[in-house]
């Protein structure tokens, strides 16, 4: 799947669900709690869920790619402190890329 592809079907997803999802690669970003619980399918909170690889399933396609979920940028503008873990997040999807 081309790079063009994945954009375009994370801005469907954005635009179908209201969910900000980036695509990195062959890895999905989840942004923030509402993303990444309606495209996990769970009800579990971002601070529990942050940090771990998921599969998300792209479609009708089935084709499955990791999932990252992270803090939203607005709350980490509320709160400061969890920036650290978000910076470890990031960190992780470099290693995954590189």
């Amino acid at each position: 799947m081309s790079a063009l592809t994945l954009f375009v079907v994370g801005a469907l997803v954005s635009i179908i669900t209201g969910k900000r999802v980036w695509f990195a690669g062959l890895r999905a970003v989840l942004v923030g709690a509402a993303a990444a619980q309606g495209l996990l399918g769970t009800t579990e909170g971002i601070t529990r869920l942050r940090g771990r690889w998921f599969q998300y399933t792209l479609g009708e396609s089935g084709q499955a790619i990791p999932a990252l979920p992270i803090f939203h940028p607005a709350y980490l503008l509320r709160q400061p402190a969890q920036k650290r873990e978000t910076w470890r997040d990031l960190l992780k999807l470099r290693e995954v890329l590189s």
